[in-house]
């Protein structure tokens, strides 16, 4: 087991392929981190009360910064990379003119 920190503006997507290589790796990652958190920014952004509201939304940025446990050793691992990518891997965005 490893640990990833949640950039800023990642989803739950763009972490599982960050860290796995595939989207298929949401549901491990979401069941090896019951904790995890949708960014609080993101929510009031979308009119989202996070304080009247339960659940996990799967296409809203994950809180930075949080600690997330990662299964290096899973049979979900695609890590055969082509090319490094030199940016983070991020597809959320708060705004429409972010």
């Amino acid at each position: 087991m490893t640990t990833a920190t949640v950039k800023a503006r990642q989803t739950v997507y763009d972490i599982a392929l960050e860290q796995y290589g595939t989207c298929e790796a949401v549901g491990e990652i979401l069941a090896l981190n019951p904790q995890i958190t949708n960014d609080p920014e993101a929510l009031v952004q979308l009119g989202i009360d996070s304080i009247g509201e339960t659940g996990f939304y799967l296409d809203v940025a994950v809180a930075p910064g949080t600690q997330l446990r990662i299964d290096d050793e899973s049979g979900l691992m695609r890590k055969n990379t082509l090319k490094e990518l030199g940016n983070d891997i991020t597809t959320y965005r708060y705004g429409q003119n972010d």
